[in-house]
């Protein structure tokens, strides 16, 4: 079963493949689920105008007991959306066409 945190998320995903370990659209569960979690310090921090984790807590911003959290909704956000790199020649079609000559 997916995740429940709303209603129209509910209603949204229901009867959808919700992922499972380590696969993107478990990555991406529990990404939202822990950003959903972090609202709250992330509000405060927007609020003070900080947007770094680490200045937040120097700041007083949020407390060091809130790092942890807040770096697990980073961490889990940037794996969702990492993707391949390619170079611009390694996509061209030219490339592919003299790759099927050779």
């Amino acid at each position: 079963m997916g995740l429940v945190l709303s209603p129209a998320r509910d209603r949204l995903t229901a009867g959808i493949f919700h992922g499972r370990g380590d696969d993107k659209i478990a990555s991406l569960d529990r990404a939202f689920k822990l950003t959903v979690a972090a609202a709250p310090l992330f509000e405060t921090m927007r609020k003070a105008h900080v947007h770094d984790i680490h200045a937040a807590q120097a700041a007083g911003v949020v407390d060091e007991d809130a790092t942890p959290a807040l770096q697990a909704v980073e961490e889990a956000v940037a794996a969702v959306i990492a993707v391949d790199d390619f170079a611009a020649e390694e996509l061209s079609p030219r490339r592919v066409a003299a790759g099927k000559a050779e």
